[in-house]
């Protein structure tokens, strides 16, 4: 794949040095050679080198990819029992910190998912799924015929997300597998014990949810929300906090923020587990689902490019990449509304 984002000319010296914390990450479980992209899109279409999509699929492109170069979907939405109406609105693989190896990349194991509809059926799932929740789908078998499983991961009524502004548009899960590796690679000290893992979410507009302080929590749909799960499933439980204000760096409209991978994250030098207003220090990407202006853009930020906020400058760069516009790069032809970096591993 040279001419996609992950080939070994520019764009790929970019993604490397940008990554670089996600990286070492990576680096505690292999000798991670390239990175893999992965989006969901707002509409169906087809990419400049022939890939039909619909709304519930994940696409995903990665250098040494055993397949046709290009992009290919990671996850069919339809192989799985999912139709458009389950368009997705946020994703997150539980290889955040493993990676994946090429061989890998069209067998996508566990991944959680958001859905951008107030409610919808799922498979295997009684009662409705709402947008404010997040389910699992695990895959039955390697190289699988037939579908995988769905079950409720984040109930997010149990935790006080029930507005259709606090629906999930934006996530990153860390697994506690894979927590004590994430933590150390980002010196991370986490003074409470996540015994079910952590999730950084973003809502897409105004929230209110209930702090670790036991004062309310409200912010705009351009925070970071980070959730410390004790539980999860139909009995979700855990503290919230907040690692990220958008209106520090004078994002507008405050709903900007369209997808969320973390890069790297500290808590913050109080390690005060009952302060619900972190002084933490977070990066992070995204994409955006309108133009926005924030500190550090010489112009309008725009949709399907993506962006970096980083901590040390309290500042938001356009990293230099259109996802529908570059030359060494097979254009998506849509809207990217969901985003997730892994390290790919190539086997010694």
């Amino acid at each position: 794949m040279s001419n996609l984002f992950f080939g070994r000319g520019r764009l790929m010296v970019w993604v490397l040095l940008a990554l670089g914390i996600l990286l070492v990450a990576a680096a505690a479980c292999g000798d991670p050679s390239d990175m893999g992209i992965f989006v969901t899109m707002a509409q169906p279409g087809v990419t400049e080198d022939g890939v039909d999509y619909s709304v519930e699929d994940i696409l995903g492109a990665i250098d040494g990819d055993p397949g046709e170069d290009g992009w290919a979907k990671a996850f069919d939405g339809s192989d799985n029992g999912l139709t458009p109406t389950h368009n997705i609105s946020a994703f997150s693989f539980e290889e955040t910190v493993s990676g994946l190896t090429p061989l890998e990349f069209d067998d996508i194991d566990t991944v959680l998912l958001s859905f951008a509809p107030n409610r919808v059926r799922v498979p295997g799932i009684s009662g409705w799924v709402y947008g404010q929740d997040l389910i699992k789908f695990t895959e039955t078998a390697i190289n699988q015929i037939g579908p995988g499983e769905f079950e409720m991961f984040f109930d997010g009524s149990d935790v006080g997300l029930t507005t259709v502004d606090e629906k999930i548009d934006g996530v990153t899960w860390v697994t506690p597998e894979t927590m004590t590796q994430w933590a150390g690679a980002n010196d991370v000290e986490i003074p409470v014990d996540c015994n079910a893992g952590v999730l950084f979410l973003t809502t897409q507009g105004a929230y209110r949810v209930p702090g670790a302080d036991g004062r309310p929590l409200r912010g705009k749909g351009s925070d970071v929300l980070l959730f410390c799960a004790f539980n999860t499933g139909a009995d979700t439980a855990g503290l919230w906090y907040r690692v990220f204000k958008g209106s520090d760096v004078a994002m507008s409209p405050p709903n900007a923020p369209y997808s969320l991978v973390i890069a790297s994250f500290t808590w913050g030098d109080s390690l005060n587990v009952n302060q619900a207003d972190l002084n933490a220090s977070v990066d992070f990407f995204f994409t955006a689902r309108t133009t926005f202006t924030a500190n550090g853009l010489t112009s309008p930020g725009q949709p399907s490019q993506l962006f970096r906020y980083n901590s040390a400058t309290n500042e938001v760069s356009d990293e230099g990449i259109d996802f529908n516009s570059n030359a060494q790069a097979a254009a998506l032809n849509g809207v990217v509304d969901s985003l997730s970096l892994l390290p790919v591993i190539t086997p010694p």
